[in-house]
């Protein structure tokens, strides 16, 4: 599976994802950084899998029915590393069985 991790997200959250079957790129190592949502989607969808972002709005804007790219958002208090780390394992186990063209959501906006 080929992730692609927002440029919302911190950086070392595609040290975490990428375990076996999971290939992991960042918006900005593709050269993507500053790309409207919109447009990221139509230039990466058939080349990743899943778009994984921490954008809460990323839902009302952008419909991706027929899509062949998923989009998991992370609900997270921010984008620090450490709000995030806690569902790593949410996360791995959605990107395992999200479909083509789903939006899901992972985590909690404030853990316990």
């Amino acid at each position: 599976m080929k992730v692609l991790i927002d440029e919302c997200c911190h950086k070392k959250l595609k040290s975490l994802l990428t375990v076996p079957d999971i290939e992991c790129k960042t918006v900005r190592e593709i050269g993507y950084a500053g790309k409207k949502n919109g447009e990221l989607i139509a230039l990466i969808d058939g080349i990743y899998d899943v778009l994984v972002t921490l954008d809460g709005s990323i839902k009302d804007q952008q419909n991706i029915k027929g899509k062949r790219l998923s989009i998991l958002r992370i609900r997270a208090k921010s984008s620090d590393i450490s709000s995030i780390t806690p569902f790593i394992p949410e996360i791995i186990a959605a990107l395992r069985v999200i479909k083509p063209g789903e939006f899901r959501e992972v985590g909690r906006a404030h853990p316990v």
